[in-house]
């Protein structure tokens, strides 16, 4: 028995069709990838089709040509344009990655970059203060600047 609210018959949570089993999010995608590829493969079909018969055809004839061509074009399209879009996919989220890692590498160095100049001028800024107070005799306590977090020595 399933529980309230679960529908027993959706076991595909990315809401998948049948057609070589498309996720619904990318279907427009396949689709017009289909699309235009059917129709230049057609087309290209037709012309080569014209081509080869080496006579000037009727609209009849090329209608007829277009029918003898749809279907066989169609199969390969819809296999191609899927593996296509699938493959570009996949290239595409791997070149993604791969940036986001280089950003966040670009970043943490960059981080580090101004923490270290930030520790730099906190240091300089104390022993000016400390040196002062030496040339004028005056007791100086202030502790050393310590790293954030308390990643410092002392700590």
């Amino acid at each position: 028995m399933a529980a309230a609210g679960v529908d027993p018959l959706d076991h595909d949570r990315q809401m998948r069709i049948s057609l070589g089993t498309i996720p619904a999010s990318q279907l427009r995608q396949h689709f017009i990838v289909f699309s235009i590829s059917s129709l230049l493969m057609l087309a290209v079909r037709v012309y080569n089709g014209v081509e080869v018969s080496g006579i000037d055809p009727t609209w009849h004839q090329i209608i007829d040509l277009i029918g003898d061509k749809a279907g066989s074009t169609m199969a390969a399209c819809l296999g191609l344009s899927a593996i296509g879009v699938e493959g570009a996919n996949m290239v595409l989220a791997e070149l993604m990655k791969r940036q986001w890692a280089r950003d966040a590498a670009e970043g943490e160095a960059r981080g580090e970059a101004r923490g270290e100049a930030r520790m730099h001028r906190l240091w300089s800024e104390w022993l000016e203060r400390k040196q002062a107070a030496e040339a004028q005799d005056e007791p100086f306590n202030e502790p050393p600047p310590q790293p954030p977090n308390g990643t410092g020595r002392d700590s």
